[in-house]
């Protein structure tokens, strides 16, 4: 029997692996797929990591979360050559300072309505994706990061974070984004 030659694609898409590992010609749409994985469990950790500090300390001890325990996070979400961090409009930590390229789709971001602060891609070196994912000011994020900071926890940002820049937000405003590297 033979077939004709508009069918081979779609027996060879029925017995390729629905789950490929990433590789040369990888297709930008499965980069982002990866990228905003990535992210999503970087930001879903570490959010339930300071749903518990704060449940369990206060606005303190989520300070220590994310001074302590998110790099740790990144870290641990960043794998198959995928790399992914966190960054601020205004810096708490200098070590959180936005890579070369996604500065300006974070500036893209700030100038942009909350509306339209969607995901933002650019093309890097070596068929690599840069994306960045908004993250907005909640409520719960005003404790740290608001116009009213407590006065203990005022004390532990000036101790960890004598430089802190990141205070001083709304509820709704952009705060920063999640940043992917993806091969």
């Amino acid at each position: 029997m033979r077939l004709p030659l508009l069918a081979l694609p779609l027996l060879l898409s029925a017995v390729a692996p629905s789950n490929p590992v990433a590789g040369p010609g990888e297709t930008e749409a499965r980069q982002l797929a990866r990228a905003k994985s990535a992210a999503e469990g970087l930001r879903d950790a570490l959010q339930g990591q300071l749903a518990a500090a704060l449940a369990s300390g206060g606005p303190a001890a989520a300070v220590e979360v994310c001074a302590s325990v998110a790099p740790g996070l990144a870290k641990a979400h960043s794998r198959d050559g995928v790399v992914v961090g966190r960054t601020g409009t205004r810096l708490r930590n200098p070590g959180n300072a936005a890579p070369a390229w996604a500065r300006p789709l974070l500036e893209a971001l700030g100038e942009a309505p909350p509306e339209a602060r969607g995901v933002r891609t650019t093309k890097l070196p070596g068929g690599r994706l840069g994306v960045v994912l908004p993250i907005s000011t909640g409520k719960p994020c005003l404790q740290c990061h608001g116009t009213e900071v407590s006065e203990p926890v005022r004390e532990v940002l000036g101790q960890r974070y004598p430089a802190d820049a990141a205070t001083g937000y709304r509820e709704g405003e952009l705060r920063g984004a999640f940043w992917v590297e993806v091969p």
